[in-house]
């Protein structure tokens, strides 16, 4: 916040972002239907792992480290397939590859069209990236240059692992906690190990 008013006071146009947290996905699923009452439509985004966000079938079964694994093969799979233009008939090949994880200026094109201004839930970032053939898992990152709002459980925040990977959306950024009563217990699960 102090950021915030001293650029503002200097009169530098720098971008705000608002993350608001919460401890479940289903307290901000609920957060989204308070907004739909309003007439408030930031461009958002709403983090989420990928076993809730993966449009990939193949790789619906798996869980934790096996799928973030599959995963990074099957985009940089997709990836080379793409650029390469190869008309790669080895079906093992193509089950594999992931062709939802699109270069970030074709994210940006799409979610400036068809999701800027559009209250964003999971369920409706699934559709839109089936529909669009995207990624909802990589869209929140990708989109962060006009996203506005970023919806995302504490543990995104509190777990310094996965801190590293936020650290340029939460520069400049307003943070909210709801029900902060619960963020100590959900600071020390994050740096809790388990053996």
């Amino acid at each position: 916040m102090l950021s915030f008013v001293e650029g503002q006071f200097r009169g530098e146009k720098v971008k705000h972002n608002v993350i608001y947290m919460s401890r479940t996905h289903s307290q901000l699923r609920q957060v989204q239907k308070e907004l739909a009452k309003t007439c408030y439509r930031p461009s958002m985004a709403i983090f989420a792992s990928r076993e809730q966000l993966c449009l990939k079938e193949s790789l619906g079964l798996l869980r934790g480290k096996e799928k973030v694994e599959a995963c990074g093969k099957g985009v940089k799979l997709g990836k080379k397939i793409r650029k390469e233009m190869m008309s790669e008939q080895d079906p093992k090949v193509l089950e594999a590859a992931c062709f939802f994880h699109k270069e970030r200026e074709e994210v940006v094109a799409i979610g400036k069209k068809r999701l800027a201004n559009t209250l964003l839930d999971i369920d409706i970032m699934k559709e839109m990236g089936r529909e669009e053939v995207f990624c909802p898992y990589f869209y929140p990152m990708q989109s962060k240059d006009f996203t506005s709002l970023f919806l995302m459980p504490y543990n995104y925040l509190l777990d310094s692992y996965l801190l590293s990977n936020y650290q340029d959306i939460i520069e400049n950024s307003i943070v909210i906690f709801d029900e902060a009563h619960n963020v100590s217990e959900a600071a020390c699960e994050g740096r809790s190990l388990q053996l």
